[in-house]
């Protein structure tokens, strides 16, 4: 086993207070409770220390560490109560738990990069880029080492970043439809033999000629209708309807969007930055294109 990341909201972490685990040489115990009577998790195991944001669906990988000491494990048998309950309900007999006991240390506490919205796409194991923090909500998982590295190092694998963020962004008629043209474009389905590069350059033009066009034709039309009608109705109360759904939307929110995105677009230009990230990172982007071969694009079509 390579290393493990533990939930301190889910595995039972024996601390007083959350900062004591920034604290480097800091050092206590945890237990996981399982149905599995060996979890592979071995002394000196490489440890992350990850907390769940409490405002929003995020996960702050606050240090790493080592298991000093794999200690007893106890067996929980289940209680009669429960027992009968099940077989009164036509349920299985429950499992004996498991509960593992393990002693650790902090060895770093982590600043850099430390979120998973971070390093979602950075990181080989996730794949769930609409809502990545399934991923670690266990008491425990397991990481390969270049996960294990990547997050300990913060490195951002900036291309695969910026092209998931792009692609995950956008509504998701439009990823289906960008997809169906790619396919179209690169004749393949799944995309491993083509580069990352290939695909931002193709979804930039996609956003340019699907997304951002409609967004000026809608502040044009907002600015028209400001301009001739706002005497006679507020221009926050003009919308449309969508003749196939029902949905209906305001005019006005949506147009101030796009005013705004095009309004940083004039003072940078988005691709030669992210360009310049890349080129100024080859190494690092050298590193995770090795370690991401034969992996598909980063979309995520599920709901």
């Amino acid at each position: 086993m390579d290393a493990i990341s533990i939930n301190i909201h889910r595995a039972q972490v024996s601390i007083t207070n959350t900062r004591d685990l920034e604290d480097v040489n800091f050092s206590s115990s945890f237990s996981i409770n399982s149905e599995q009577r060996h979890l592979g998790i071995r002394d000196k195991t490489s440890l992350l220390i990850a907390e769940p944001e409490k405002e929003r669906e995020d996960l702050r990988f606050i240090s790493q560490g080592k298991i000093t000491k794999v200690k007893n494990v106890e067996v929980v048998k289940p209680s009669k109560e429960k027992i009968d309950s099940n077989i009164l309900n036509g349920f299985p007999p429950p499992k004996d738990i498991f509960v593992h006991h393990f002693d650790f240390s902090i060895t770093k506490k982590l600043t850099k990069n430390n979120l998973l919205s971070d390093l979602e796409y950075s990181l080989k194991e996730v794949n769930r880029f609409n809502k990545p923090i399934v991923h670690f909500r266990r008491q425990f998982r397991v990481l390969p080492q270049d996960d294990f590295d990547t997050i300990t190092n913060g490195w951002i694998y900036a291309a695969r970043t910026v092209f998931g963020r792009l692609a995950n962004a956008i509504p998701r008629q439009n990823k289906l439809e960008f997809m169906l043209e790619a396919m179209n474009k690169f004749s393949t389905i799944d995309f491993k033999e083509i580069s990352l590069q290939k695909g931002l350059d193709f979804l930039y033009d996609y956003i340019d000629r699907r997304i951002l066009s409609r967004g000026r034709l809608l502040v044009a039309t907002n600015d028209l209708i400001e301009d001739k009608l706002s005497d006679i109705v507020p221009i926050e109360d003009i919308g449309f309807r969508n003749p196939t759904t029902g949905n209906e939307d305001t005019l006005h929110p949506q147009a101030q969007i796009f005013k705004k995105i095009f309004e940083l677009q004039g003072k940078a230009d988005f691709r030669k930055y992210v360009s310049q990230a890349i080129s100024e990172n080859s190494e690092l982007e050298s590193r995770f294109l090795q370690i991401f071969t034969n992996e598909t694009w980063p979309i995520d079509l599920r709901i």
